[in-house]
Formats: C-alpha cells, sequence, structure tokens
C-alpha cells in the first residue's frame, strides 16, 4: 500500500507545473554557471568547470536555495488532501494513516531528488558544450557527480523535507509551511553574515547544517592542481 501510495504521489507531481519550472530554473542555473562565464556559483574561474570542487560546491551551495524544492514536493501532497478533505476518504478504507504519511512522504522525497538532480545534470551539460574552452575543462567522470549529489544533495533534501513534511502535517497550513522555509532561509543567511570572522569559523562549520562550512574550511587552502 506504501508503494501505491508513493507512486501516485510521483506521477501526481512529476507531471505538474511545479517540478517542470523547478527543474527547468535549476537546470538552467547549473547549465550557466558551466557554460558561460557571466554565471559563476562557488568556484574560482582558476579551477575546471567540471572538478570534483567544482561539482561538490555547487551542489552544496544550490542546497540552500533548494529548500523550495521539498517545501514544494513534500507538502502539496498532504495539504492537499486535507484542504479537499479527501484525506478521510483513504482513512476509510485499508489505508492506515502512517502508511498514508510514509507512501506521500516517499513519493514527495522521490520527486524532490529528480528535481535536484537538475543541477549535477545542468552541469554536466553545461560543461560539454562546444564553446566552453578545454582549458577549463578537466575529463568526465560520473563518479564526480554522483558522490557529492547523494552525500550532500540528497541528505540535505531529506532533512529539510522531514522538517517541512513536520510542519505541514501538524499546521495543515501552507502559509505555516512556507514561513518556516523563508525563516530558516533568512536564519541561515544571517548567521553565516554574522559570524563570518575567521574565529567563529570552527563554529560555524560544527553548526552548518548543510555542510558547506565544514567542506570550505576543509578545501580551504587546496590548490587548483
Amino acid at each position: 500500500m506504501i508503494g501505491k501510495i508513493a507512486g501516485f504521489e510521483l506521477k501526481y507531481q512529476l507531471t505538474s507545473p511545479a517540478f517542470i519550472a523547478i527543474f527547468a530554473i535549476f537546470f538552467l542555473l547549473a547549465f550557466g554557471n558551466s557554460a558561460s562565464d557571466f554565471v559563476q556559483i562557488g568556484s574560482s574561474s582558476t579551477v575546471n568547470v567540471n572538478s570534483p570542487n567544482a561539482i561538490t560546491l555547487i551542489i552544496l551551495i544550490m542546497t540552500v536555495f533548494g529548500m523550495i524544492i521539498p517545501t514544494v514536493f513534500l507538502v502539496s501532497g498532504v495539504i492537499r488532501d486535507f484542504g479537499l478533505n479527501t484525506a478521510g476518504m483513504f482513512f476509510t478504507t485499508q489505508v492506515k494513516e502512517h502508511d498514508y504519511l510514509i507512501g506521500r512522504f516517499l513519493g514527495g522525497y522521490l520527486v524532490t531528488l529528480l528535481a535536484f538532480a537538475s543541477i549535477p545534470l545542468g552541469t554536466a551539460i553545461g560543461a560539454a558544450m562546444p564553446w566552453v574552452d578545454p582549458e577549463n575543462l578537466g575529463p568526465f567522470v560520473f563518479q564526480y557527480y554522483a558522490y557529492p549529489f547523494f552525500v550532500f544533495g540528497a541528505l540535505n533534501m531529506l532533512v529539510i523535507g522531514l522538517i517541512m513534511f513536520t510542519v505541514g502535517n501538524l499546521t495543515r497550513s501552507n502559509i505555516a509551511t512556507y514561513t518556516t522555509f523563508a525563516g530558516l532561509f533568512v536564519l541561515y543567511l544571517v548567521g553565516n553574515t554574522l559570524l563570518s570572522q575567521p574565529e567563529w569559523r570552527d563554529i560555524v562549520a560544527i553548526g552548518d547544517p548543510f555542510g558547506i562550512s565544514a567542506y570550505g574550511d576543509v578545501t580551504r587552502y587546496w590548490t587548483p592542481a
């Protein structure tokens, strides 16, 4: 039953305008970062655009802005059902509430991962464009894209998704959910700005929920080679 609910949610969300729009926006940002000098996210111009460090940085940075992805896809199913008063119909059948919630979450999380996959995909396709200077490119290695996607991207989307799904399930309110998203986003940006001094680096690295500060500390003195 969980699989059927997750499958329904997956099919429903993949055909929604929200999925198409979010996928396109994040794809174009990642594509522009690799294929153009006018868009630069994370890495410096001295590093190959498809190097492991550059790919990891763009995935890490985009997880902050990508908080909107699980907010949209993991919460909409639950709020939609309760808003339309259709959730009660599920519970009059053999569907148990925990099966319903797990199914909705799994389906929404899979959609979230597919939407976030636009970032490594856009990065790879952008790096393959014929006008990109070969001197700024390294060899294509699938692991360079897969590792940071699953270790950083998928995990960060899971943590944010759990928070948003819990808020949405408890409040049944889009306003409460998006207020939580906005609050977390602003709190993260303000916190990093206020604690940007060198003496706070260790504390920020430990407290950064996305791992960006910790990764930055580890790679701070790495050379382009």
